[in-house]
C-alpha cells in the first residue's frame, strides 16, 4: 500500500512539474507573441525613424530584461561611430555610459561575426561577467549594417522556438525600417522637387518679366511719340496762354483807367474791348485748357498703362474687364498701328469680369497685337470681337496677315521657335502667352491660313 501510494505521489509530482513547466511554457509564448505583437505594432506605425529606433531599444531590453541597450553602426566589419541610440534602465545614467564604453570595447571583437543571427556573448565587465545579445538590423544602405545590442541579460537562452521568434522580430525590425528609410528618401525627394518647382517658378516668372521688358524696349519709341504729341500741343498751348494773360494784363490796366477816369463815355470801353478780342480770347482759352485737359489725361492713361504693364510684382489677382484691358493695351502700341493697320475695336465699353492680374494680361494681348503688326508689314485690319455665354468669355483678335503655315501650327507655343529671321525674334511670346493664360485658368487656340491672315480665341472663365 506504501508503495502504491509512493508511485501515486511521485507520478502526481512529475504530472504537477510537466503542468508547471507546460504553463511556464504558454507564459513565454504568451510574452513571446505579445512581443511580436508589440513590434509589429510598432513598425506599422506612424512613428518616425528616430522614434521607432527608440522604441525597438525599449522593446528588446524590456523582453529580455536587460539593464542597457545601443545601436551600433558597422562598416566593413569595423564599428564606425558612436551609438546612435542608447537605452539604460537605471537611474545611474552615468554609470550606464561607462558600462556602454566598456562594452563597446569588448562588440569591437564580436560584432564583426554572423551578421544575421541573435548573438550571446559573455564579456567581464568592471563588476563581474554579464551576458551581450546582438541582433543584426538594417539601418542604411551602402553597406553600412545596424547592430541592436543588450547587456546584462536574465533571459539567457537561445532554444530553436526563442530563435524562431527573434528571427521573425529581426525581419519584421528590417523591413520596417527599410520602409521608415524609404519615406525618408521620398520626403527628400518630394522636398527636392518642391524647391525644383519653385526655382522653375521663380525662373518663369524672371523671363516672363524679361519678354515684358524687351517688348517695352520694341514699344518705347511708338510711346514716346504717343507721349511727345500731347506735350507738344500741350506746350504750344501754353505760348498761347501766355501771349492770352500778357494781353489781358495791358486790357486790364486800360480799362481800369477809363473806369477812373468819370469823363470817359462807353464808347471808349467798348473800343478797348474790341481792340484786345476779348470774347475771341475767353472763347479760346476755354478750348485750350479743354485740350491740354484732354492731353494730360492721354498721357497719365500711357503712363499708367505703362506702369501696370512693366511692374514686376507678385501676381495679385482680382476682377477684371478685358474691355479695358484691351483698350489700355491698344495705347501702347497706338504709334505703331496709326500709320499702316486699321484696328476694328468691337468690344462693347463694359465686359463681365474674369479673375485675373492686369499687368500679365496687358502682356498678353501687346504680344499678340504686335505679332499682328509683324505679320502685316504693308498694313491690314486688326479687330478684336467676342463671344459670351453662361460660364465664359471667349475673345476673338484676328488679322488679316501672312498667316501661318500649317506643318508650324503645332509648334508656335513651343519655347524658342520662331519663324522670324535670326536677331528678329526670341521664340518666347507666344509661349509666354500661354503660360499666363494657363495660369489664368484661360485657353488659346488658332486659326490661321497662308496669305489670308490669323484669328485666335482666348477663353476665359467668368466670375
Amino acid at each position: 500500500m506504501d508503495t502504491q501510494l509512493k508511485e501515486q505521489a511521485i507520478a502526481l509530482y512529475h504530472a504537477n512539474v510537466a503542468i508547471a513547466n507546460s504553463l511556464k511554457m504558454a507564459e513565454r509564448r504568451k510574452e513571446e507573441l505579445e512581443f511580436l505583437n508589440v513590434l509589429a505594432h510598432q513598425i506599422v506605425s506612424d512613428s518616425t525613424y528616430e522614434e521607432v529606433l527608440v522604441k525597438l531599444l525599449d522593446l528588446f531590453a524590456s523582453t529580455f530584461k536587460a539593464t542597457f541597450a545601443l545601436v551600433l553602426l558597422t562598416h566593413e566589419r569595423k564599428i564606425i561611430s558612436n551609438p546612435t541610440h542608447t537605452w539604460c534602465q537605471s537611474q545611474q545614467a552615468n554609470d550606464c555610459i561607462q558600462e556602454g564604453k566598456e562594452a563597446i570595447a569588448f562588440l569591437s571583437t564580436v560584432v564583426i561575426q554572423q551578421d544575421n543571427e541573435w548573438q550571446l556573448k559573455p564579456y567581464l565587465s568592471s563588476d563581474g561577467k554579464r551576458q551581450v545579445g546582438r541582433l543584426f538590423i538594417h539601418l542604411s544602405d551602402n553597406h553600412v549594417r545596424g547592430h541592436l545590442v543588450c547587456f546584462d541579460l536574465a533571459r539567457t537562452e537561445l532554444n530553436m522556438d526563442f530563435l524562431t521568434i527573434l528571427n521573425t522580430a529581426r525581419d519584421l525590425v528590417i523591413s520596417g525600417l527599410k520602409r521608415r528609410l524609404f519615406e525618408v528618401k521620398v520626403v527628400k525627394r518630394n522636398q527636392l522637387l518642391q524647391d525644383s518647382m519653385a526655382d522653375l517658378e521663380r525662373l518663369q516668372a524672371k523671363l516672363i518679366h524679361s519678354e515684358k521688358m524687351a517688348s517695352l524696349g520694341q514699344l518705347a519709341a511708338g510711346v514716346a511719340h504717343e507721349i511727345n504729341n500731347p506735350v507738344g500741343f500741350i506746350s504750344a498751348n501754353s505760348d498761347i496762354l501766355k501771349e492770352y494773360v500778357s494781353d489781358l494784363e495791358q486790357c486790364v490796366k486800360k480799362l481800369r483807367d477809363v473806369c477812373l477816369d468819370r469823363s470817359s463815355s462807353s464808347e471808349a470801353f467798348t473800343r478797348i474791348y474790341q481792340q484786345y478780342e476779348l470774347d475771341y480770347i475767353l472763347s479760346d482759352m476755354h478750348d485750350i485748357l479743354a485740350a491740354n485737359h484732354d492731353g494730360l489725361g492721354r498721357i497719365k492713361d500711357i503712363v499708367s498703362g505703362l506702369s501696370t504693364f512693366s511692374h514686376p510684382g507678385e501676381l495679385k489677382k482680382g476682377p477684371v474687364c478685358l474691355a479695358d484691358c484691351i483698350k489700355i493695351s491698344l495705347q501702347l502700341v497706338a504709334n505703331q498701328l496709326k500709320y499702316l493697320h486699321v484696328v476694328e475695336n468691337t468690344l462693347p465699353e463694359v465686359l463681365p469680369a474674369i479673375h485675373g492680374n492686369v499687368g500679365q494680361l496687358q502682356q498678353v494681348f501687346v504680344i499678340l497685337m504686335v505679332n499682328a503688326m509683324h505679320a502685316m508689314p504693308e498694313g491690314g485690319t486688326l479687330t478684336f470681337a467676342h463671344a459670351l455665354d453662361e460660364t465664359s468669355l471667349t475673345l476673338i483678335i484676328s488679322d488679316t496677315g501672312c498667316g501661318i503655315a500649317p506643318e508650324h501650327l503645332s509648334q508656335i507655343f513651343t519655347p524658342f521657335f520662331t519663324t522670324k529671321p535670326v536677331g528678329s525674334g526670341t521664340g518666347l511670346g507666344l509661349s509666354i502667352t500661354h503660360s499666363i493664360l494657363e495660369a489664368h485658368n484661360a485657353t488659346i487656340s488658332v486659326k490661321s491660313e497662308l496669305g489670308s491672315g490669323t484669328q485666335f480665341h482666348l477663353k476665359f472663365k467668368l466670375l
